[in-house]
């Protein structure tokens, strides 16, 4: 089922109780959980908003997420742009892997979606059991490739037969993998509703913020909210 969560620039309009739990071994009736999550790697990642640059908080939070997760989940970390980098392979969260995920930088076009989560798809298809999820961070002024081989789709739509980023996570949540979406923006944006169609397609939650610091909250809510949400 797709959930949309608002998040306002002056407060956090959701309350996230799984944040409180941060740092402890999920409970043994829970599934493991596998997530790929996608940081948006794109130049304009290096936009300076409180006290740090969009990219710095995205790493955090990325962060904050693996020290939420216990000994049986795994985490890897797509960094992307017009191509997607594999900085972490799935692998239980661990200390030592927080220096190199505290060092993605941005750099180049904007962010790939369609090539993010086909690469995402690969990463979990290796994982057989257990929970999986797809957590993408994009700046939603700057989400480009929502089809296969087109930056932007000719006239405003993507041709006919050209897969579509809606394609690839309706997909994953066929087979079980469901895809969360966070967008940093304004809702009025038409790169904005095209994340939230990716999210709506594949069964996860979209959240918009404009806030950075609301980040890793959401991460945390989102694993969440996919490790005990029905199947």
């Amino acid at each position: 089922m797709f959930h949309r969560a608002a998040i306002s620039f002056s407060a956090l309009t959701i309350l996230v109780a799984a944040a409180a739990t941060a740092g402890t071994v999920p409970s043994p009736k829970l599934e493991a959980m596998s997530v790929m999550v996608i940081l948006d790697s794109s130049g304009s990642m290096n936009r300076a908003t409180l006290g740090g640059t969009l990219i710095a908080w995205a790493n955090r939070a990325a962060i904050t997420l693996m020290k939420s997760l216990g000994p049986g989940d795994r985490m890897g970390v797509l960094a992307t742009d017009t191509a997607s980098y594999l900085v972490v392979p799935l692998q239980p969260p661990h200390p030592a892997l927080e220096l190199t995920v505290g060092g993605i930088r941005a750099a180049g076009g904007g962010i790939f979606v369609y090539s993010a989560l086909e690469r995402a798809r690969v990463e979990l298809e290796k994982i057989k059991s257990g929970r999986r999820h797809v957590l993408l961070l994009a700046d939603g002024t700057d989400a480009e490739e929502m089809c296969k081989g087109h930056v932007y789709p000719p006239e405003g739509k993507c041709p006919d037969g050209t897969p579509t980023a809606e394609s690839v996570a309706h997909d994953l949540s066929a087979k079980g993998i469901t895809v969360t979406v966070v967008a940093l923006g304004h809702r009025d944006s038409d790169d904005v509703r095209s994340l939230e169609n990716v999210a709506r397609a594949g069964g996860g939650k979209f959240y918009i913020t404009r806030n950075p610091r609301d980040i890793h909250k959401i991460f945390v809510d989102a694993t969440t909210f996919a490790r005990t949400s029905a199947r």
